[in-house]
């Protein structure tokens, strides 16, 4: 198949969409198939919505703490917080207000259990703000964790020094294991467990398979004083700037062995107490004024990390922006790359067959598919306002063909060709050298 770039009418000038997409196979079952499978959607549309809303309510409120939440909620429930559904049986946007309102209300308090943990830490941090805008085109490639990345990460050792190479948390350990050092690393994660990304494989945490979730608040307080003198924690060094959330969870913040640490707060206009959050934080040491306001710096909240990956890189002034990793289904059958510590079984999950950008089909879920969505509605946006970046799709099956499911904005490009095409010449990575103390960046062993 021949991927080109067509026009469409999304108020910018360009933007790639998978070209004879009416045209691929059919065999998927489409979003409309899925809600007249299931029972609840088969009733008229006022009463569809309540009951809906019901039970997604009735699953907040009973749910205890986070490990409750997060088992409560069903796939099919976090696709309605994430994305507007393309169907006139249920209105959309309502329900993502109300999902919206009642999953904040529970999730608030542990959020800001960590932020006032974290308070110190981010007040003397230097502002993840001073990198806005100080890397103008230079190229950046942002990792996904998905199942393909283990099929061209490894060209990535090429372009170090003239490109920006961002991972996620669940990306960053498999590409150091393949002797790619991330120049950044990006964090979204409030929950405990997001600590065993920055951990080895061989780490207690990682090979016991703990759920840290699930720990009560006792546990978890032995697990921040041993994490100092972690041993394994220690040895594990890289040399690649942190970039997090300001309420992660401080075991999260703990296990980093990294470059320095730095933190975002979140921009969302619809939901003031981000605000807040932000504004408890906003500050820097002035020995002689005591506290003084600082903006530390804002990034659109996006529904997963992989979309706070590609807003930082958009605010950092890189172009092109190429993605890897981005596959959004389970290829084979498999949720991740080899090497991440947050492998899942596909068992048990309603899994639709979707066309990957090859036209084979491939399983994926709603909460991908809502992951989906998000990035394509955000394209047209972005390119509104920065119509000469460039997306490019470097995501590839084991044959090298094109994959993943997105079929909006990012045009599919082998990663050889986009090395070859802009990786052409150093670029200064070294982030503020003036406000980095030589203490801060780890031993080399």
């Amino acid at each position: 198949m021949q991927f080109t770039k067509i026009n469409i009418n999304y108020k910018q000038p360009k933007i790639w969409r998978r070209p004879e997409i009416e045209k691929l196979p059919k065999k998927g079952v489409s979003y409309k198939e899925i809600l007249e499978g299931e029972e609840d959607f088969k009733k008229t549309k006022d009463g569809a919505k309540s009951e809906i809303i019901e039970n997604y309510t009735r699953a907040i409120d009973r749910s205890n703490d986070m490990g409750d939440l997060n088992r409560a909620v069903s796939d099919l429930s976090e696709f309605y917080g994430k994305a507007v559904l393309p169907t006139d049986e249920l209105d959309g946007d309502f329900l993502l207000t109300k999902t919206n309102k009642n999953t904040l209300a529970k999730k608030l308090q542990p959020w800001c259990k960590n932020l006032v943990y974290n308070i110190p830490d981010v007040i003397d941090s230097t502002p993840y703000n001073d990198l806005v805008n100080q890397f103008i085109d230079v190229p950046a490639f942002v990792c996904l964790a998905g199942p393909s990345l283990q099929n061209n990460m490894h060209a990535l050792k090429r372009i170090k020094g003239k490109a920006i190479i961002i991972a996620v948390d669940t990306s960053l350990r498999p590409l150091l294991e393949a002797g790619i050092v991330p120049d950044i690393c990006v964090t979204h994660d409030a929950n405990p467990n997001g600590c065993k990304f920055f951990l080895s494989k061989d780490h207690p945490l990682n090979v016991d398979n703990v759920n840290l979730n699930d720990q009560s608040d006792a546990n978890i307080a032995q697990a921040l004083l041993a994490m100092d003198a972690d041993k394994e924690r220690l040895d594990f060094k890289y040399d690649t700037l942190g970039l997090f959330v300001n309420y992660c969870h401080p075991l999260t913040l703990a296990a980093w062995n990294g470059r320095e640490k730095r933190f975002y707060t979140v921009l969302d206009p619809g939901l003031p107490v981000y605000d807040m959050m932000a504004a408890s934080t906003n500050y820097r040491k002035d020995p002689e004024k005591g506290l003084v306001p600082e903006n530390k710096g804002k990034v659109i909240g996006g529904s997963s990390v992989g979309h706070v990956a590609e807003y930082i890189a958009i605010a950092l002034g890189c172009n092109p922006i190429s993605f890897l990793g981005l596959d959004l289904s389970y290829p084979k059958g498999k949720t991740y790359v080899d090497g991440a510590s947050n492998q899942k079984s596909v068992k048990g999950q309603k899994l639709i067959d979707m066309p990957n950008l090859s036209g084979e089909l491939v399983p994926t879920n709603l909460s991908m598919l809502s992951y989906k969505m998000v990035f394509e509605k955000s394209f047209p946006h972005i390119l509104g306002q920065k119509p000469d970046l460039l997306f490019y799709n470097c995501t590839v099956d084991d044959k090298g063909n094109p994959a993943g499911i997105l079929e909006l904005g990012a045009e599919p490009k082998p990663i050889d060709w986009v090395i070859e095409e802009y990786c052409k010449k150093e670029v200064d990575l070294q982030w503020n050298k003036e406000k980095v103390k030589e203490d801060s960046l780890p031993s080399k062993t």
